[in-house]
């Protein structure tokens, strides 16, 4: 069990904890296993509700808990129409009625609904949450996870195509590994402890960017206001932030792009690197000592590195850029 899983577990065990102690008793109003089989597709729909999805024994099995005000907790899933049912391999789980206002979460004496679904292993997963959190991982396949208010909490996840998308809350990941990956927060934090693709993008409108380990072949970090920080990548990579701070380290074989209107950058290559250098803030600095055919003033660098390589580009508006060797 990896540190990150262990963490999940417990921040988990808190949350349960906090409920019972504070929030009453819990009820489960739907328990019901499907016989399904590894390769399918759970296709789930609700709303103001919190979903948890991931691979285990009882596969198959639709679980859903009240939390909180079991009262108002009740009456809201009644009134919601609930369905799960079975098509051919695909689980199919939907709230049909919809329902405005805040999450339960945030209002004075809600109700919680969290609905627990487990599948095999290898499975195609859609998820969408109109105002609730989602927990994902240990799953295989095509995943596409969506939540217009909620947080995003995901441990292992592998296939072709992941999407993973919150109109309001953070997004935190163990491993994403796959083909096209993309993570998309319009208020909200990005941390990602592995993330290993084809073509991978992380946004967010507000809020940090955090990818630990990051290896593709194409790279795409993005932040309207907050900081960007690769704390190792491998591929082409296009990083830009309209008000924040650019920290990445790279491996100097493939181009980078880096932009900020309003922050520092810093870029950590290797001793031997090899690039074309194009430079450009309120002041420039190379650490070490290196070899530059080139221009270099205090406010722009630009030439050729070692001998030359791919094109390393930087922007600031109004801050510093550094160029630091490890």
């Amino acid at each position: 069990m990896t540190r990150r899983t262990r963490i999940m577990i417990m921040a988990m065990m808190i949350v349960l904890l906090s409920w019972a102690v504070h929030a009453g008793q819990q009820e489960v109003v739907f328990d019901e296993t499907f016989e399904v089989r590894s390769g399918g597709k759970l296709r789930l729909d609700v709303s103001d509700m919190d979903v948890v999805v991931n691979s285990g024994e009882h596969a198959g099995r639709v679980l859903v808990t009240l939390r909180g005000d079991l009262d108002k907790a009740r009456e809201r899933f009644e009134k919601s129409n609930f369905v799960a049912k079975l098509d051919g391999n695909t689980l199919i789980v939907e709230a049909q009625e919809r329902r405005k206002g805040m999450s339960w979460f945030w209002s004075s004496g809600g109700g919680g609904i969290v609905v627990t679904v487990t599948v095999p292993k290898k499975f195609d997963v859609a998820v969408k949450t109109d105002d609730g959190d989602v927990v994902a991982g240990n799953i295989e396949g095509k995943i596409e996870l969506r939540t217009s208010d909620g947080d995003v909490d995901l441990g292992e996840l592998k296939g072709p195509t992941i999407m993973v998308k919150t109109s309001d809350g953070d997004v935190m990941a163990e491993s994403l590994e796959g083909g096209d990956i993309e993570i998309r927060s319009s208020d909200g934090d990005i941390i990602v402890e592995r993330l290993v693709g084809d073509d991978v993008s992380a946004s967010t409108s507000d809020g940090d960017v955090t990818l630990k380990k990051v290896n593709a072949k194409s790279i795409s970090v993005r932040s309207s206001d907050g900081d960007l920080s690769l704390a190792a990548s491998v591929g082409e990579l296009w990083a830009k932030t309209s008000d924040g701070d650019i920290d990445v380290r790279i491996d100097g074989k493939t181009a980078v792009d880096l932009s900020t209107s309003d922050g520092d950058i810093v870029i950590r290559a290797p001793t031997d690197l090899g690039a074309e250098l194009d430079l450009r803030g309120e002041h420039v600095s190379l650490g070490g000592k290196i070899t530059l055919q080139g221009e270099v003033s205090k406010r722009s660098i630009a030439g050729t590195l070692g001998g030359g390589g791919p094109l390393v580009r930087a922007r600031t508006s109004d801050g510093s850029i550094a160029l630091r060797f490890y």
